[in-house]
């Protein structure tokens, strides 16, 4: 017997993608196109930052060092440019020791901290170092 096919009967296999699937398929891809833009983005800005402040740490290091070894230090504070996008503030205090007495032609105990700060920001440190250093007073 041959098989009698309808007229009014509507194929029920499809071939390709309608205009519609096409059109959702493309805005999909373009969201996430999107969002793959942004964290790429963000990413560089990020590390852009992270190079920024890792100069900034080179600097402080650097000056931390030449304090901690250089010449005899006086307590104060000071605050300088590093470069073009950060400044520094130094502080330098005597630290009093429980066992000295008044007087004591010891040595003393001195705590140096340097904080980097963008210009933009000043109130607002972006990295911060800390030593210290044993000094004898002058007679």
């Amino acid at each position: 017997m041959a098989q009698r096919v309808s007229p009014f009967r509507r194929k029920t296999r499809r071939r390709g993608f309608a205009l519609l699937e096409s059109v959702v398929a493309f805005a999909i891809l373009a969201m996430m196109l999107a969002m793959v833009y942004r964290t790429v983005g963000a990413g560089a800005r990020g590390v852009e930052r992270a190079e920024h402040v890792a100069g900034a740490l080179e600097l402080l290091q650097s000056e931390l060092d030449r304090l901690a070894t250089g010449p005899a230090l006086a307590v104060g504070t000071d605050t300088a440019s590093m470069d073009e996008t950060f400044g520094r503030t130094l502080r330098i205090g005597k630290v009093a020791l429980a066992d000295a007495s008044p007087g004591d032609p010891q040595a003393s105990l001195y705590r140096i901290e340097i904080a980097a700060f963008r210009k933009t920001d000043p109130a607002r440190p972006v990295l911060a170092l800390s030593a210290m250093r044993l000094q004898r007073d002058p007679p």
